[in-house]
């Protein structure tokens, strides 16, 4: 396999590891390790925004990403990276096409998740009703699922059942709703895995550009 982008390789390498300071570590050996993950950081991160940036210019869109390599506790490595496309004139909409590296409790390797999101901490309650009504009944495009949670966590339901992602919004059991699809970079190479995210965005951009006449 081809060397994937730095980002991957991060996620995979890194994700959960402990970090501290390197000038606050006392021992030489730790603070060694820990000044290799900050660096490989920063190619990862710049690559990483690269990546949406120009996933972005394809389709005249605003692609940027969230976020450092750390945890708010700023003593463990994120388990993932996260990006936005956002159309150009709805930028202040907490809606968009997000992209997600990541490799979770239980994964062997990182994937790369495409989907429609909701930034909810910027965003009323009232929109994110719209938002979840407006996916729940909109069907699928094929090769993707419904991914449910609650908000601000992590923890992800999957369902390509319509009538099922419905009643589990409609009675409170999750509070979100996304329309994605992950795929499995493993034995990908970068042109491959940029091809496959260009395809899973395109299939999303009329439910995106639908949902946004909705939250204006």
């Amino acid at each position: 396999m081809n060397t994937q982008f730095p980002f991957v390789a991060f996620i995979n390498t890194y994700a959960d590891a402990p970090y501290h300071a390197p000038y606050k570590t006392k021992d030489t050996k730790e603070r060694l390790k820990y000044e290799k993950i900050f660096s490989d950081s920063r190619e990862a991160l710049d690559s990483f925004a690269d990546f949406v940036y120009q996933l972005g210019c394809d389709y005249d869109m605003i692609g940027f990403r969230h976020q450092g390599f750390l945890h708010g506790s700023n003593i463990k490595v994120r388990d993932y990276m996260w990006g936005e496309l956002r159309d150009k004139s709805s930028i202040s909409i907490p809606e968009s096409i997000s992209i997600f590296i990541e490799k979770h409790d239980g994964d062997s390797y990182p994937t790369l998740r495409i989907s429609l999101e909701v930034d909810e901490k910027r965003a009323p309650s009232g929109t994110i009703r719209i938002h979840n009504d407006t996916l729940v009944n909109s069907s699928l495009p094929k090769g993707f699922n419904y991914y449910l949670n609650q908000t601000s966590t992590k923890k992800i339901y999957s369902t390509d059942s319509q009538a099922e992602a419905k009643s589990l919004i409609n009675k409170g059991t999750y509070k979100k709703v996304q329309i994605g699809r992950i795929i499995d970079i493993r034995s990908l190479s970068n042109t491959e895995i940029t091809n496959q995210a260009r395809t899973a965005i395109k299939e999303l951009v009329p439910l995106y550009n639908n949902l946004i006449k909705k939250t204006k």
